[in-house]
């Protein structure tokens, strides 16, 4: 189900409603690095300001 996300959504209202697995999977792809320790709430932030 993950490889179908797009890794380009910034808006923080669609990125709350994902579960922190996806957000997670959605670091990855844009090679954000020491994701693994952080919660949703910081994955949230660090995808909505990464534009990459």
């Amino acid at each position: 189900m993950t490889e179908s996300l797009p890794n380009n959504i910034i808006d923080v209202n669609i990125l709350r409603t994902m579960t922190a697995v996806n957000l997670k999977a959605m670091a990855k792809k844009r090679g954000i690095v020491g994701i693994s320790k952080m919660k949703k709430d910081d994955l949230i932030k660090v995808l909505s300001e990464k534009n990459t």
